[in-house]
């Protein structure tokens, strides 16, 4: 078995370097999309449409039919992906049909395994492919101070460009959910049409526009008093999927907009001056400036360690969402119209 990098994996599609079976490991969203570089990369050498893909459960299959799959040649097609997932529980006789297929792959099939099985299944399909013709892949997902920079690389997958700024709103709205990042890039994608670049204006306008003016309305609630209201749509938001640490940290990069925008203000700077300061657009700091008010910067400063606090709890204990948020608001209620 050959030892890899997800690096050196993707460069050997780019090259039209395959082997007959792979077995990939870690974070889900990359192991999917390492199972799709590797059928667009065959349909480049096959042809668009002649590769045969198939994602096979081996908790609900038998050895007869597993065998068809990997060893019979499906009509119309000059190649074949299997994917191999959910191995918890597979049988014995199943898993004699795996290790057989490590032994002999059929020609033109490609096999992806991952591991996801017991910790003796594992050990024996590790056995089994390092004795094979095989490449072994581990998938990691880039740490939160890597975020933005993927999101910048992830951009130009679809044909697009995004400023270090726009990526980090990205990643606070969404977290480190790479589903939900992919959603939003796509829908970002399609927005902006055939324009190159994603700009702020475009995240203000396109970029999970409930979850974004869902922080502007806490705050409006908030400063006008209307604490209940606030505590009611931050209930809805929860029960509608939304999440608390990318929803707390919605809130605190807009306490931290408030405070630039308020200390910008009280050092004379004009509109213009300070959109390009906060790089937003005009009717966003318009906005800001507008709840700015309500609040002095000694206070947004105390809410932006609050909300700090609130997110490591809400990391390192199992303490519902609701009870970590819901103090958050008291204090900014608290806070405003003092």
């Amino acid at each position: 078995m050959n030892g890899s990098g997800e690096q050196v994996f993707l460069r050997s599609l780019e090259n039209g370097e395959f082997f007959p079976i792979y077995v990939f490991e870690g974070e889900r969203f990359f192991i999917e999309q390492g199972w799709k570089d590797l059928g667009d990369a065959l349909e480049r050498v096959y042809g668009v449409g002649r590769v045969f893909r198939k994602k096979i459960s081996l908790a609900n299959i038998g050895e007869e039919e597993l065998a068809s799959f990997l060893y019979t040649s499906p009509l119309g097609y000059s190649g074949k992906l299997i994917w191999l997932d959910d191995l918890r529980g597979i049988g014995k006789e199943v898993l004699k049909v795996l290790m057989r297929f490590f032994d002999r792959p059929a020609s033109r099939t490609y096999l992806v395994v991952t591991l996801d099985a017991d910790s003796k299944t594992t050990k024996e399909l590790i056995d089994a492919a390092r004795k094979a013709n095989s490449l072994y892949v581990k998938f990691s997902a880039p740490k939160s101070h890597q975020l933005p920079r993927w999101i910048q690389a992830r951009a130009k997958r679809f044909g697009k460009q995004i400023s270090p700024e726009g990526a980090r709103l990205i990643a606070e709205v969404t977290g480190a959910d790479f589903y939900a990042i992919d959603s939003e890039l796509e829908k970002l994608a399609v927005a902006v049409g055939n324009r190159k670049v994603i700009t702020e204006d475009d995240l203000a306008l396109f970029l999970s526009g409930a979850r974004l003016s869902s922080s502007f309305e806490v705050m409006d609630l908030l400063a006008s008093g209307r604490r209940g209201d606030a505590l009611l749509m931050l209930s809805e938001l929860l029960e509608r999927g939304e999440q608390p640490i990318a929803f707390l940290g919605l809130l605190a990069r807009h306490v931290r907009l408030l405070w630039q925008v308020k200390s910008a203000e009280s050092c004379g700077k004009s509109l213009e001056e300070i959109k390009l300061l906060v790089g937003l657009p005009e009717f966003v700091v318009s906005r800001l400036m507008e709840q700015g008010r309500s609040f002095t910067e000694t206070q947004l400063r105390e809410l932006h360690r609050g909300l700090y606090e609130a997110d490591l709890k809400l990391k390192t204990t199992s303490i519902p969402p609701l009870h970590v948020l819901t103090p958050i608001l008291e204090r900014m209620k608290k806070t405003a119209w003092k």
